[in-house]
C-alpha cells in the first residue's frame, strides 16, 4: 500500500511540475498609433536613407522585442502611396511592404530574436497625411 501511495504522490508532483511549463501560452504585445507624415515638401521630414528616395516624409516608431517571436505590423487607413519598412538597430531593412498607389494595406510579418531593437518606418510618398498602424508581437 505504501508503494502505491508513494507512486501516486510522485506522479502528482511530476504533473504539478510539468503542467505549468506545458501550459505556457504565447504572450502578445500590441502597440497602435497614427503616423502623421505630411505630403513631401519643404515642411516634411525627409531623409533619403529612411524610405529609399528623397521625396518621402516618414514617421519612425521604435520597438524592443521582449523575447523570441513573430512581429506583425499592419498599416492601413491611408490614402495614396505609403510604404512600410522594418529596420534593425544598424538601419538595415529586415522587412518591407511597398505596394503601389492602389494598395490599401501594407503589412510586414517577420520572426525576430529576443531583445532586438527595431524601428518601424511608415513612409508617405504621395498620399494623405495620416496612416493607422498596429504592431503585434507574439512571443514565449
Amino acid at each position: 500500500m505504501r508503494k502505491v501511495v508513494t507512486l501516486i504522490t510522485a506522479i502528482g508532483l511530476l504533473v504539478a511540475l510539468v503542467a505549468p511549463a506545458a501550459a505556457q501560452k504565447k504572450k502578445t504585445v500590441e502597440e497602435e498609433w497614427t503616423a502623421t507624415a505630411p505630403v513631401p515638401g519643404p515642411a516634411a521630414q525627409v531623409d533619403p536613407s529612411t524610405c529609399g528616395v528623397e521625396n518621402a516624409s516618414y514617421v519612425v516608431h521604435p520597438f524592443s522585442t521582449p523575447g523570441k517571436g513573430i512581429l506583425d505590423v499592419t498599416m492601413d487607413q491611408f490614402q495614396g502611396d505609403w510604404d512600410l519598412y522594418v529596420k534593425d538597430a544598424d538601419g538595415n531593412v529586415i522587412g518591407s511592404s511597398t505596394g503601389f498607389v492602389e494598395a490599401t494595406v501594407e503589412r510586414v510579418v517577420i520572426p525576430l530574436g529576443a531583445k532586438e531593437d527595431i524601428q518601424v518606418h511608415s513612409c508617405n510618398f504621395v498620399g494623405g497625411p495620416t496612416a493607422h498602424l498596429l504592431l503585434k508581437y507574439t512571443y514565449k
